[in-house]
Parts: C-alpha cells; structure tokens; sequence
C-alpha cells in the first residue's frame, strides 16, 4: 500500500465519521438523543466503523451503496432517537442523506468547472479532491449545527401518514434526479455551471423542505388545539345544561314542597293514617330518584359526576363511584371537570358499545395527592405511546378527549397509566394538590 492509498483510507475514515456527525446533529434539532457524552461518542464511532466497512463492500454499483448507507442511518437513528416516530425518522433521514448527496455532487461540479476539467477528470486530481471533500463536509457540519441551533427538541410529531408520504416524494425524486445526472456528467455528456447550478438548487430545496415540514406541523398542531378548544367549549355547555336542569329540579322541589306539606297535614288532621303513610313512601321514592348519587363536598366535580352517573344509568351500566371529602381540593374547577367529564364520557361510550355485562368503577381519593382511576368494560383496544387508537370514521375529527385530559395532567405536572386487559380498560392518574402559581 502505498502514501496515496493510506491517505485515501485517512480521509475516507474522517469524511465519515463528518459525515455521521452531521446526520446527528441534524437529528437532534428534532428529538432527544437516548445517549449523551461518552455513550453518544461510541454510538457515534460504532456508527461509522459499520459505514466504513460498507464502503468497500457496496461502493459499486453507486445504488448499492446509497441503499446501504441509507438503511444504516435509519438503523441508527430509530435506536438512538426512540421518541421520534419511525416514519419521521425515515422521512428526515432521506431529506439530510438526497441534501448531502447534492452538495457533495454540486462542490463537484464546482471544483469541474472552475479547473475547467470534466467530472472523471476531477476525480483524479490529488489536491482538489482533498480541498473539496474538506469544503464539503465542514459546510455539511456548519449547516447541521445551524439546524440544530435553530430548532429544539420535540417528543412526537403531528404529521399524518398521508403527509410524511407526500413529502417523501420530493427527497425520492431528487436522489433520482442527482443519479441520472450523475451517470450524465461522468459520461462527459453534460458539464459547466448548469450542472452547479442544478445540484446546488435541489440540496437547498431538500432543506428548505424542512420548513415547509415544520409550518405544516404547526398548521396542525393549531388546529388539533382549536378542535379540542371546541370540544371543550362544548364540554362546559353540556356542564351548564346539567347545572340549569338541576337547578329548575331544585326549584320545583321547593316549589312542591308547600304542597306536600299541605296535603300530609290534610291527611294528617283527617285521619287518613294508611293515605298519608302511602302518600309519604311515594314522596320518599321519587326523592330517591332524584337524589345525588356522590357527595363529596365538591360541588362542580359533584355535578359532573352524577350528571354522568345518570347517562351512564340509562345506558344499562351498573356504576360505581366512591370518593372521599374532595372539599380542599385546591385545582381550578374548570379543568378538573373538563378532565373527569372526558374521561367519564369515553368510558361511557366504550362501556355503552361493550355487548357483555356493562360495569364502570369510578374512584376519586383526595390525600396528599388527587388520586382518580376509572375502570371500564369494553371492546378491545390498542395502546401505543399513551394514545388509543380511534375506531371512527374520520380518525383525525376524534380523540381529542384523552388529549384533552393529558394537557390538564401535564399542566399540573400530573402523572397517567392505562391498560386494558380481559375486557376491562384502566385509567389511573395522580396530581399534587397544589394550584397554579
């Protein structure tokens, strides 16, 4: 092996390890990293050992080598960015991969056209080649630094399917376009600035394709927030209906009582004592029809829990709700009815659609913390990532009521678990009691 070969191998060795840096910095302005400081520096030389060795082994045909080179970034970035879902994790791979791919050809190009030699010509200078791949890959590394700067961490994205998809079409496209002028320039058919030109526009569209990706999930995080600014809003109507029929009850109650007590004292006085012991058993039946079923010394979260206690009755559900003296507790009304209510109301749909025997435990414990769990009965469900999948028509129009309910818990800091197993559907959560300064 001679000097040239040796430095060959050097700098072929450095280029990717830039190379691996560069793609993980570029992911880290869009998710937290799994390691950090000594672990993340051998994650990082493990990576590019692994692409070292692929070089040779895949270098010709160039396909090969990109598909190889692609599949372990993917590889590397779903472990090492687990909180990143995995099609977003492919779409940004792909776009880093076509714009590194373009400057690489464009800086080419570039060197080309400025000695006034062709492509293959290019590729056998010495001293060119090594100013350039310097050039290129410090650039690479400036830029993915700046991308890291510019954005923060994020654990989840919003977009669809629908949309990762569409955007994935335009990295495709390019690395296909980038291949055929490739094949193009190294057959001297096509060279000079155009070339440049053209490269150099299809790696700043692949980034700028990154805003485009970031004003899009914005669009949509907007407008899951005013869909469920609109349930919400919806929530609190139902809310206000329940408390004004409670109301115009309490009023005819009271309005009725006169009149009970007018006709016992007749009964009374005219000694009708087997009508008036009839007349007081149907009395004290239809109070206990109309009697709350929780006290709990709350009298927002009281309301919402009978209001929905009574739904869940008429659905045929044998309801159970324990709680305790809830009379300290310090949260803001408006949320911890928002929460109960949307919890209440899933599990009453879940129960409702559940052919078997509909059961509902409800159990609200103020201590040192608000602990709350509600079990249903219900069809079964996937969990992932704390999110259940809708089974609706238009999936994108629902489940804006468990994320209402993990908006409030994150508010105060609150922790949640869900299961299902055997039919039965869990929901457990716990809040310090302690109101927003």
């Amino acid at each position: 092996m001679n000097d040239l070969d040796t430095l060959s191998m050097l700098l072929s060795a450095l280029y990717t390890m830039m190379s691996s840096l560069a793609f993980f910095w570029f992911m880290d302005a869009f998710a937290m990293r799994r390691y950090s400081g000594v672990a993340f520096a051998a994650y990082w030389a493990a990576v590019s050992a692994l692409n070292m060795i692929a070089i040779p082994l895949f270098y010709e045909p160039q396909l090969a080598h990109i598909v190889s080179s692609l599949l372990l970034f993917i590889l590397a970035a779903w472990f090492l960015y687990p909180s990143l879902r995995k099609r977003y994790t492919v779409l940004l791979t792909i776009i880093f991969y076509t714009a590194s791919y373009a400057l690489d050809f464009s800086t080419a190009a570039l060197f080309s056209a400025l000695l006034g030699i062709d492509l293959p010509s290019f590729h056998q200078t010495v001293v060119p080649v090594i100013v350039r791949g310097m050039i290129l890959h410090t650039l690479i590394l400036c830029l993915c630094g700046a991308i890291k700067r510019i954005s923060w961490p994020v654990k989840y994205k919003q977009l669809h399917w629908e949309s990762v998809v569409l955007a994935l079409l335009f990295p495709l496209s390019s690395l296909v376009v980038l291949l055929a002028l490739f094949q193009t320039a190294f057959r001297k058919e096509y060279q000079g600035w155009p070339l440049v030109f053209c490269t150099l526009f299809l790696a700043v569209a692949n980034f700028a394709l990154l805003f485009l990706l970031n004003r899009l999930e914005k669009s949509e995080q907007t407008r899951q927030k005013q869909l469920a600014q609109e349930q919400m809003l919806q929530l609190q109507g139902k809310n206000i209906d329940a408390l004004c029929a409670a109301y115009s009850q309490q009023r005819k109650l009271t309005h009725d009582y006169h009149y009970t007590l007018s006709t016992l004292h007749g009964l009374l006085k005219a000694k009708e004592w087997s009508a008036a012991q009839s007349f007081l058993e149907s009395v004290e039946n239809n109070q206990t029809a109309h009697s709350p079923l929780v006290n709990s010394r709350h009298p927002i979260l009281d309301t919402v829990l009978n209001q929905k206690a009574h739904e869940a009755q008429n659905y045929g559900i044998d309801i159970h709700i324990e709680v305790n003296d809830l009379s300290q507790l310090a949260l803001d009304p408006v949320d911890i009815s928002t929460m109960f209510a949307n919890l209440l109301d899933n599990a009453i749909e879940a129960c409702a659609a559940y052919p078997g025997e509909k059961r509902l435990v409800v159990r609200v414990v103020l201590e040192e913390v608000l602990f709350f769990s509600i079990q249903n009965t219900c069809n079964p469900v996937t969990i992932q990532n704390n999110c259940i999948a809708t089974t609706k028509p238009n999936p994108h129009l629902h489940g804006f009521g468990l994320e209402n309910v993990k908006m409030i818990l994150k508010k105060y800091h609150g922790e949640f678990s869900m299961k299902y197993e055997n039919d039965s559907f869990l929901f457990v959560g716990e809040i310090a009691n302690t109101p927003l300064s």
